[in-house]
């Protein structure tokens, strides 16, 4: 047990016992502090315990008093949820478009969705900063800041890992339009139609959403209120079904609001790496923390590059902005970093299948490169490509991509081309699209 919990189980107990009765104020943070030898964050964590296990409640310029009537008995916690472990298809697009209805309606709050309340924003300050960071602006980073996104922002991100003790790569950290985008990126890049993909239960509706929308199957795993999902039952369902990700929330889940302790997060990374299965973390809520430390993510003890860590700005700062991240892909595997890359072509589906992909060579050695795929029932035809295209072929990268200019993820299907006209590509890595193309 922590040295805050016993802090606020001491003071659960006198107020269970009577010593400590209904409206009676509770030592100041700075004298219990100095009463106990503790730090005022350790008694300020104690406090904000008691507050949730409704015991106690703050009062404006006041303090903390003892809550009256049946607010100062704790509510039980709400049970563990209970899946059936099966996988199934997902169609929640219409429950999602009703429910953000009322979400933007005023006379309601917004229970149903995690949405910042705007006046809380500190919109009159953040206009400020846009207007003078405007004023001063070079037309010339709009050009420049369209691969990997804006080179400050990018470093300033990378400093906020650091300061959690995380070593991020710039070069492994791409902007978003929000975490969402980041999110249906990671989910883009690991999946195929009808992969099987493990949320949480319940579990956020947006991630729902973009099973749906990918045609992808899900299977829920329990998860518990107070501790985020259950490891062992995320074990049976892992030897249970062919999972191809996870999209799971370990800080601050929505919409349980669990926090995962840390040990559980290193089990769920080790359990996950043991097995080559990408773990999409949706980090959204990171900052909504109390205490002195903000809870590491799971990224933290990641050492596969197989965690893709998304966050964001929008439910703590400014959810019109809508800066996003993707973090800590490692370049080491380049079949996920490649395509987490893109952040302009997230939307393109898979439009046909591949009976045998060949690895990719240099694209300067000799020989053909057998970079397209093989599909079934068709003959090779060795093709090339005049010089005006430009493609180029990445090491590493999945037989059905090109890479290209700013764009770093493109499959076959958005060239519109007919791919059972050719199988192999020459020397050089070009191919000849030539009337293919429109």
């Amino acid at each position: 047990m922590k040295l805050y919990e016993r802090c606020a189980n001491d003071i659960a107990e006198l107020i269970r016992s009577g010593v400590l009765r209904p409206g009676d104020k509770l030592p100041s943070v700075r004298d219990a502090s100095l009463a106990r030898s503790m730090s005022r964050s350790t008694i300020f964590e104690a406090y904000y315990l008691l507050e949730t296990d409704g015991l106690i409640e703050a009062r404006p310029r006041s303090g903390y008093y003892v809550r009256s009537g049946r607010m100062a008995t704790a509510l039980p916690e709400p049970c563990d949820s209970t899946p059936d472990g099966l996988e199934r298809e997902v169609a929640v697009g219409q429950l999602v478009l009703d429910l953000l209805g009322c979400a933007g309606r005023r006379e309601f709050v917004p229970l149903g969705s995690a949405f910042l309340s705007p006046t809380l924003c500190p919109l009159k300050r953040l206009a400020r900063h846009l207007w003078t960071e405007m004023r001063d602006f070079d037309s010339w980073h709009l050009i420049e800041d369209l691969a990997a996104g804006n080179e400050s922002l990018r470093r300033q991100l990378v400093l906020r890992y650091a300061i959690d003790g995380m070593a991020v790569d710039p070069a492994e950290l791409v902007l978003t339009s929000g975490a969402m985008e980041g999110l249906n990126l990671c989910l883009h890049a690991v999946t195929q139609p009808g992969d099987v993909v493990v949320v949480e239960s319940p579990t956020f509706y947006a991630a729902l959403q973009a099973l749906e929308r990918l045609h992808l199957r899900a299977v829920e795993v329990a998860t518990a209120p107070g501790r985020g999902i259950d490891i062992d039952a995320l074990a049976t369902t892992l030897r249970q079904h062919r999972v191809a990700a996870c999209w799971l929330m370990p800080n601050f889940q929505n919409p349980l609001g669990s926090l995962m302790p840390q040990e559980n997060k290193e089990a769920l990374v080790a359990m996950l790496a043991e097995r080559e299965i990408a773990l999409i973390e949706d980090d959204a809520y990171a900052e909504l923390y109390f205490g002195a430390r903000k809870p590491l993510p799971a990224k933290a003890f990641d050492t596969n590059g197989l965690v893709m860590h998304c966050g964001s700005f929008s439910k703590c700062l400014a959810p019109g902005y809508r800066v996003g991240w993707v973090a800590g892909v490692a370049w080491e595997r380049p079949d996920i970093a490649a395509r987490v890359s893109l952040t302009y072509n997230s939307e393109v589906d898979h439009d046909f299948d591949t009976v045998e992909r060949g690895p990719l060579v240099d694209p300067d050695g000799p020989g053909p490169v057998p970079a397209l795929p093989l599909l079934e029932g068709t003959s090779t035809t060795t093709v090339s490509t005049p010089e005006s295209w430009n493609l180029e072929f990445q090491t590493g990268v999945a037989a059905d991509t090109l890479v290209f200019g700013s764009i770093r993820w493109v499959e076959w299907s958005a060239f519109r081309v007919d791919p059972r006209q050719f199988t192999t590509v020459t020397g050089g890595g070009l191919v000849d699209l030539e009337d293919t193309t429109t």
